[in-house]
């Protein structure tokens, strides 16, 4: 005999608040209002894997108001379908109970509104990577690592585990660009009036953070799609050397990663001298995959530390 179930349904108003100062072009805010609807989309068909025993299913996104007086004011409002297991509902009580509005967050309105945020600034360290091709330690990562940490607290799943769901949700390249486009586009009106801050519900975009937001015609089609992931004492098998040369030449196999052989950079201050003659290194490395058809593929290594060599 089956579980029971609950079933409800849930009204999930998001407002999103443009600090410009005058008009906004109609174009922007169309743009930003179809970028709205795809990260609430995908927020709501992340649910189920950050919140076991929770099945839920997006009925609607429609906008509820709009004001684009200054400054530019819209209410998105989620209809989405609710389904507990019964003898689950004590473990998901409250975080049921926030994606129904009962209790809402003081810093959030709701667990949907994090994911929208945490979805968002995805998409947008990606588009970052896209553009500066390397790793870059500015306010789009600090915000995006802010809300992981926000988010497994809410849910009580690790950050690491929320990363591989964020990853195996966007692993092929129509999710993507899909993404990255909606990402980009979301900060339009704040872009065009020199990076005015946004409100999303009681989370505030500082100007920082959207100075550091790429354009969309930067983030073209044709460009390669490339992430930039820092991984510590990583072992690689060396199998190319160049004792005269740091950025070409060099090729390895990073252990437990993939099997293939990837161009190898070292970058300063890792010497070729600390790698001349050995076969086996333990470093610190920032690993590029390359999106491709079958999704993200490692494509390059980027040695930035030496640990030990053997």
């Amino acid at each position: 005999m089956g579980a029971c179930r609950r079933v409800a349904q849930a009204s999930i108003p998001i407002s999103i608040v443009y600090e410009t100062q005058g008009s906004t072009p109609i174009r922007d805010v169309i743009a930003a209002l179809e970028a709205t609807e795809l990260l609430v989309q995908d927020a709501v068909a992340l649910l189920p894997s950050l919140l076991p025993g929770l099945h839920v299913e997006l009925r609607s996104v429609n906008v509820q108001r709009i004001s684009q007086e200054s400054p530019l004011k819209e209410i998105v409002l989620a209809v989405v379908w609710v389904t507990s297991q019964k003898d689950l509902e004590a473990g998901v009580t409250a975080l049921a109970a926030d994606l129904l509005g009962v209790d809402v967050p003081q810093q959030y309105q709701s667990i949907v509104t994090l994911v929208v945020l945490v979805v968002l600034f995805y998409g947008v360290a990606l588009a970052k990577d896209i553009v500066s091709r390397m790793v870059s330690d500015g306010a789009v990562k600090r915000k995006f690592d802010a809300l992981i940490e926000d988010l497994a607290q809410s849910t009580g799943k690790t950050t690491d585990s929320i990363r591989k769901i964020l990853d195996a949700k966007y692993a092929k390249p129509g999710p993507v660009k899909s993404l990255v486009r909606a990402s980009v586009n979301f900060f339009l009106p704040s872009m065009r009036e020199g990076n005015r801050s946004i409100i999303l519900d009681r989370d505030r975009i500082e100007p920082e953070i959207v100075g550091e937001i790429p354009y969309s015609q930067d983030v073209s089609e044709d460009k390669d799609f490339k992430k930039f992931d820092p991984m510590e004492a990583v072992q690689l098998s060396l199998h190319a050397q160049d004792i005269d040369k740091s950025a070409t030449g060099w090729a390895a196999i990073p252990e437990g990663l993939t099997d293939r052989r990837l161009r190898l950079k070292l970058i300063p201050p890792v010497e070729p001298e600390q790698l001349w003659g050995k076969s086996k290194v333990t470093d610190d490395i920032v690993l590029i995959s390359k999106l491709t058809a079958q999704g993200y593929q490692p494509d390059e290594i980027h040695l930035t530390s030496v640990q030990a060599a053997e």
